[in-house]
């Protein structure tokens, strides 16, 4: 699952996982962090999840995919979009000012008033 928070000039997004599926260390690996495993890896929370926030530069699209342990590539169900073998996150930032961003396969955006 993923949260979004966008910002001024980023989106905060927080990379959602259950807490042992798949069991062990897993990371969020994508071009934001230049493919590099173990950079933003999920912790536990006290809800049964682990996640992770990664804050992510405007009007930029981004790729990733989670790497868990035994060498377990997979991707997010709930990403925008995939390209290949990656989940896709768009540019957040080119919604409208006061956009409240709703996490889901299709981002969908309202006004806030």
């Amino acid at each position: 699952m993923l949260e979004r928070k966008p910002r001024k000039d980023r989106t905060e997004v927080t990379f959602v996982l259950p807490a042992d599926t798949p069991p062990g260390p897993v990371s969020v690996v994508g071009d934001f962090n230049d493919w590099q495993p173990g950079t933003h890896t999920l912790t536990p929370r006290s809800n049964g999840t682990r996640a992770v926030t990664i804050a992510l530069p405007g009007k930029s699209e981004h790729s990733f995919r989670y790497l868990a342990a035994g060498d377990y590539w997979f991707d997010e169900e709930s990403a925008d979009s995939h390209d290949g073998l990656n989940s896709r996150l768009p540019p957040e930032m080119a919604q409208p000012a006061g956009a409240v961003v709703v996490p889901g396969p299709a981002a969908l955006t309202a006004s806030v008033q």
